[in-house]
């Protein structure tokens, strides 16, 4: 008898259900299909996936990591829709943010390599779909994007970016009627969806029935579909045209609220305590000194407030109409930092008139369905539910009843791993003390350039990239906004021989900065021929042609020199 007891104290470890690798107990599940909440249960995640949601008597088992829900509420990660990321640093603030997934509505092959990077587990971050890079008309609303003249090219493109592994296609305004359909068929033979703006040269019933996937700035809809900002019959045409449809809507509350806040309390928005954690460059355009809104704030915020409550009367009427509307903030663009804007978003779509549970849907239900049905529809996110990736947020109040509660989180699960609230914001901490010395760089460069004085501005380029190769100094757009006053005077390039080479210095600078923008090539051959350098102009607009094989001008400009 002895022996046998013996035998069965030796066995029962082996026997024993081996540890989950999460196990959250007594936690109240937010259902956000339902609106409801289920309290008393036990969430167990294993692989990074959720195994059982039940009761304390239904999973009798351990985890490696266990937490105490009493008192807290678990919901589905948030997922923004529509996100910049311009800097590899971003990607660490999301997650303090209780923000699980993004859609960058602007990707090159660094996101492709970030993204590979977060799946294998070797970069922190969140899970990361993007676009490639956007695809516009000619003239291009701007050179920095990606520009076409015909339609077969565009095509090209889009196979392009499939071959590549983007998960949508970003277009933008200026797209002719024929490139726009033909873009969409393409992309969707290749079983993916169109993200981005609506286009003056499509209408909107024409958009829908080319079967555009999604519409990323709802503000677009009262800019080419309203008659006047005050349509009478603006808001019943457009949800007329989109109920019924498939095309998605990302209403983007958040970024006309990020304008107003720079137009009506600037220091209040950069005093926000994300602001510390954002690379230095890419809060740039938002400070004062550098800041285009300022100045005659007193003319454009009434006109931009009476619009924002145009466009949340137009959201609460799309979202009645049973158009989905997904939750998204153009960060880091017009004041909208990452991570916080998304709460902004769900607290500017209660305020439009959607209940809690309808926001929330937007930021993960609606959000998860979609990359179901654009990326892979194995994937399931967006519901505390069995069988869905573990991205979960836990929190400290319920957002069902107070929007606002979104922001009381005490931890973040991501792809099953637990990140208690402190260990995120050490996160941010963490990148406000590295940031300290690259501000002074990024504040000292920038006056230099905006001055002309860039040879003093290379000098503190090369010393500020010795201590940080590689490191950005300036955000993608200030070159060539500042260097086009340099280049050019009236009737062409400028005739000052100095101010000349002050672009050619600042368009170098944005070559090694940006070495993946067909821009900076191409207005670093424009500088390049102004001084007279025509070999060197060549070479840049043969590179410009390698990063985007269909560039117009490149093209155009190459032809003129040969001949």
């Amino acid at each position: 008898m002895r022996c046998l007891l013996l035998l069965t104290l030796l066995l029962l470890p082996s026997c024993a259900a081996p540890a989950a690798d999460l196990v959250v107990r007594n936690v109240a599940v937010i259902d956000v299909s339902s609106g409801t909440v289920v309290e008393g249960q036990t969430v167990v995640v294993d692989g990074g996936q959720i195994v059982e949601v039940g009761t304390q008597n239904e999973f009798n088992g351990r985890g490696i990591t266990e937490i105490d829900g009493s008192g807290k509420f678990v919901m589905p990660g948030l997922i923004d829709a529509h996100v910049h990321v311009d800097h590899r640093d971003e990607l660490n603030i999301y997650p303090a943010f209780g923000v699980t997934s993004i859609f960058v509505l602007r990707g090159l092959p660094q996101h492709l390599l970030w993204k590979s990077e977060i799946g294998a587990g070797t970069r922190f971050g969140p899970r990361l779909f993007t676009t490639g890079d956007y695809m516009d008309g000619y003239p291009p609303y701007m050179q920095p994007l990606m520009s076409f003249d015909d339609v077969e090219s565009a095509r090209q493109s889009v196979r392009e970016q499939e071959a590549a592994g983007y998960d949508f296609v970003k277009i933008f305004t200026r797209l002719s009627s024929e490139q726009h359909a033909a873009i969409v068929d393409e992309t969707h033979l290749g079983g993916r969806c169109v993200v981005g703006h609506a286009n003056p040269n499509v209408t909107l019933p024409e958009l829908v029935m080319n079967g555009q996937d999604n519409i990323a700035h709802g503000q677009d809809l009262i800019r080419w579909y309203f008659e006047s900002a005050d349509d009478p019959d603006g808001i019943e045409r457009v949800v007329g045209a989109l109920a019924g449809s498939n095309t998605t809507v990302t209403a983007n509350l958040s970024w006309t609220a990020g304008l107003l806040a720079q137009g009506t309390n600037l220091d209040a928005l950069l005093a926000r305590p994300v602001a510390r954690a954002l690379h230095p460059a890419i809060l740039q355009p938002f400070r004062r000194d550098n800041n285009r809104f300022v100045g005659d704030a007193e003319e454009w915020v009434p006109e931009v407030q009476a619009r924002f409550e145009i466009e949340k009367a137009l959201t609460k009427e799309l979202r009645d109409a049973g158009v989905i509307l997904l939750a998204g903030t153009d960060a880091s663009t017009s004041g909208v930092f990452p991570g916080d804007a998304i709460h902004i978003e769900l607290e500017q779509l209660v305020a439009a008139g959607l209940t809690p549970a309808q926001a929330l849907a937007a930021a993960t239900t609606n959000a998860a369905d979609f990359l179901s049905r654009c990326v892979d529809p194995e994937l399931k996110l967006g519901r505390v539910a069995v069988d869905h990736r573990a991205d979960l947020v836990l929190l400290s109040a319920n957002p069902l009843d107070d929007i606002g509660n979104t922001r009381q989180i005490s931890g973040v699960v991501l792809d099953g791993q637990w990140f208690p609230s402190d260990m995120l914001q050490s996160t941010l901490d963490a990148l406000d003390r590295d940031y300290v010395g690259l501000r002074e760089q990024v504040i000292e460069l920038e006056r230099a350039l905006f001055s002309g004085r860039t040879k003093e501005a290379r000098r503190i380029f090369d010393e500020a990239r010795a201590e940080r190769p590689g490191e950005i100094l300036f955000s993608q757009y200030t070159p060539f906004f500042v260097g086009f006053g340099f280049l050019y005077e009236q009737n062409g390039f400028n005739t000052d021989p100095e101010r000349l080479k002050a672009a050619l210095d600042l368009y170098r600078m944005y070559v090694e900065t940006y070495p993946q923008f067909h821009s900076a090539h191409y207005q670093l051959a424009l500088a390049q021929q102004a001084n007279g350098m025509i070999d060197e102009a060549r070479a840049s607009l043969e590179q410009a042609l390698e990063i985007h094989p269909w560039y117009p001008d490149a093209r155009r400009r190459l032809a003129e020199m040969e001949n």
